[in-house]
């Protein structure tokens, strides 16, 4: 028996809490009295992945804890890049980030990696007035990382119960990384993607996304570190949806993608650029939560399983109205480039007010080139 599909895509976090606790009252027992056939590991690998079938989890892969040294090389790789750009501060920062790709680093009894994969729809193509709104990404429509969280939690308290520990992971990884949970947080993040690689949940494509079969890029992922010795899952061999395909590299508005399936963090427009960076501003456009461009013009995204469903976003659900934010008084970053993109004169007044009084200078700053922008000369 499987909890319907449509109850678990659209629950909010409460309710996933409830789909929990159900989870483990009626579905616990069934897992323990399935057939014992095999090794300690194969039984308790089999155990677990029949678990998250039950809960409709559709991707979920196993590896093991060493290191991935295959994207330890491509970070190397990336802060050569940064270092001859003269970015040395990007390039040690990255430097530290390595120590995300050693699992045991952070936890050195960990033995095995459990990952999972949560699909999640895809924007609406839509018109609107770009005067009046702002649009986020479409991973940040719903909270889909609450679903895909608690999924894993259940996975969790399920190999805890076998009496084995288990390190969980937050899916809000922001930049590729997972952080632990609160009481672990000061031992490091792991970065999930090449987990997921690894776990054979699909390919890093070449905007550096995860790329699975049945549902392109628009997954998100959350993974949970045990001291269970796991089967581990084989990577995807033989298929690459890439190829030769370079779309994602041309479209990037922050010119942040590059040959070798590389990112560099701090140019994707999911960062509000420098304020000194006016052009990068202003290609910022409408995104105030995150960018999809790449994900959007990516052709292996065309021909995903996403199924059209009533309780799926509608198209004003990726907008966002920016004058009720004015009137909430909000005012960041983010928010004074956008409003700088609108180019709407009416938005001068709150600019003003809400932005070049902000008590923080950066948020001046920012309010600044936007005013100058609506005025026609940004940055002034």
């Amino acid at each position: 028996m499987k909890v319907p599909r449509e109850d678990l895509l659209h629950v909010s976090l409460p309710d996933a809490e409830n789909l929990l606790h159900l989870v483990h009252r009626k579905y616990f027992q069934h897992v323990y009295s399935m057939p014992k056939d095999g090794s300690p590991a194969e039984v308790l690998t089999k155990q677990v992945k029949r678990l998250a079938r039950i809960c409709n989890m559709d991707l979920i892969g196993v590896t093991s804890s060493r290191p991935f040294d295959e994207d330890i090389q491509r970070v190397d790789e990336i802060i050569e890049d940064l270092t001859k750009m003269g970015r040395d501060n990007e390039a040690r920062r990255l430097g530290f980030r390595k120590r995300a790709l050693v699992p045991t680093s952070i936890w050195d009894e960990a033995k095995s990696i459990i990952v999972a994969a949560q699909p999640y729809a895809p924007p609406v193509k839509c018109s609107f007035d770009k005067k009046e709104y702002g649009r986020m990404a479409a991973v940040y429509v719903r909270d889909y990382y609450a679903l895909i969280d608690s999924k894993i939690d259940m996975l969790g308290r399920f190999i805890e119960t076998m009496g084995y520990r288990v390190l969980r992971g937050y899916a809000r990884d922001g930049e590729g990384f997972s952080e632990l949970t609160p009481m672990d947080h000061r031992r490091g993040c792991l970065m999930v993607r090449p987990v997921a690689r690894r776990a054979g949940l699909g390919v890093i494509g070449k905007n550096t996304m995860l790329i699975t079969k049945p549902y392109g890029s628009w997954v998100v992922l959350s993974f949970l570190m045990t001291d269970a010795p796991l089967i581990p899952d084989e990577p995807l061999k033989g298929w690459d949806p890439c190829r030769e395909c370079d779309v994602c590299l041309k479209a990037c508005p922050g010119n942040a993608l590059f040959e070798g399936r590389k990112l560099i963090y701090e140019d994707c427009l999911n960062v509000t650029p420098s304020v000194e960076d006016h052009e990068r501003l202003a290609k910022v456009g409408p995104y105030l939560w995150g960018c999809d461009v790449c994900q959007e013009v990516c052709p292996a995204n065309r021909r995903t399983e996403h199924d059209s469903r009533e309780s799926a976003p509608q198209a004003e659900e990726f907008l966002i109205p920016l004058r009720p934010l004015m009137e909430m008084g909000i005012m960041n970053p983010k928010v004074a480039v956008v409003l700088g993109n609108t180019e709407n004169e009416e938005f001068v007044e709150p600019l003003t007010r809400l932005g070049l009084k902000h008590e923080n200078p950066t948020v001046r700053r920012y309010a600044r080139w936007a005013l100058g922008r609506i005025r026609g000369r940004a940055g002034k």
